[in-house]
This record gives structure tokens, sequence and C-alpha cells, in this order.
């Protein structure tokens, strides 16, 4: 009986994610409420404090989580990788801003930032020590199963690939009238086409 009510709990913290990540991307951290979550979720308040402190807490436990999908997607495709080998379209896929669709869209990475810094700052903390590593690692990978040049040094690649996701991010973020110019799909085919061969003709 005890795995089975520890089973509700975890699935009842879930939904309480589900729901909160669903209305932050609609509306925005600063709207969002601790009583539209549990409305959402089909909880009550007491179980929303059984789970989370308070709505930041939750609000970073929603971070961690995209974080960890994101993560997951880099540790997936360096698995299958080792399993037989790196192709172009595996490789390509780790930096589709298609995953991101619905973040780049909303107000909650702007709010973020100004409500948060801290919490910002934790996650940039996690790319650095938990997602480069990884980063590292495929592009070794890349190397060597000749998905990118030979003589391009994977750091500079990689110092140069978090550049550009970062700036584009801040684009979409900063001047939303870029998302009524392009289809954020039309947009990254575009990223990746630049990306892998370059502007010049050939």
């Amino acid at each position: 009986m005890a795995k089975q009510s520890g089973g509700r709990k975890s699935l009842k913290r879930i939904e309480l994610l589900d729901a909160a990540e669903e209305l932050l991307i609609k509306k925005g951290i600063q709207s969002v409420t601790v009583e539209e979550i549990v409305r959402e979720a089909g909880a009550s308040k007491a179980t929303f404090y059984k789970h989370f402190t308070d709505k930041k807490d939750i609000v970073t436990h929603v971070v961690e989580r995209v974080f960890h999908i994101s993560l997951s997607k880099i540790e997936n495709t360096l698995q299958e990788a080792k399993a037989s080998e790196l192709t172009q379209e595996m490789f390509l896929d780790v930096f589709d801003l298609k995953h991101y669709e619905q973040l780049f869209q909303s107000d909650f990475l702007k709010e973020l930032n100004s409500i948060y810094p801290d919490l910002v700052r934790q996650y940039n903390d996690w790319v650095m020590t938990k997602r480069l590593p990884l980063f590292r690692e495929l592009m070794r990978m890349a190397k060597i199963d000749g998905i990118i040049r030979i003589d391009i040094d994977p750091d500079v690649l990689i110092h140069y690939t978090f550049s550009v996701r970062k700036a584009i991010k801040e684009l979409f973020i900063n001047q939303p009238e870029v998302m009524d110019q392009y289809d954020l799909k039309e947009f990254s085919e575009q990223f990746f086409d630049i990306y892998l061969n370059g502007i010049l003709e050939k």
C-alpha cells in the first residue's frame, strides 16, 4: 500500500508540474498564481505545499525539468551513436530549435531574467557543468565520424554554437516582431543549413 501511495504522490507532483509549465508558457510568471496551478492540476493547495514550498519553487522545478529534457536528448544521442555511429541527422537534431518553440514564443523566458535572476544563473551553471561536457563528447565523436571537418577545433565550435544559440534565443525574446516574419521551423532549418554549409557558393 505504501508503494501505491508513493506512486500517487509522484503522479500528482508530475500533474502539478505539467499544469505549471502550461500556465507559465501561456501567461508568464507574473500572472500565474498557485491557485491557478492547483485548479489546472485538479489538486488542492495542501497537496501543492506537500511538494513545493511556493511559486518560485515550482518554477525552479519546471526550469530544471526543461533543462533535463534537453540534456537527455544529448545523452540519448551519444548512447545511440556509441551503439552504432553518429549520423549527420542525429548530430543536427540536438540543435533543433523547434524543441523550444513554445518557450521562445512565450513571456516565460523574458520574465525569468527579471523576476528570478538567481534561477537564470543556476540554469547557466547547469549548462556549464552538465551540458558542456556532453557537447564536448558529441563534438569529439562528430569529428571522428566525419560529420565535422577534421581541421576544426571542437572547443571553438562549441563556443560558436553556444554563442549563436544564445543570440537566436535573445532575438526571439527581445524582438518578438521577428516571429511575425519567420516561422520558427523555417528559421531553424535555415540556421542549420548555414551552420552546416556556410554562406559561400560551392
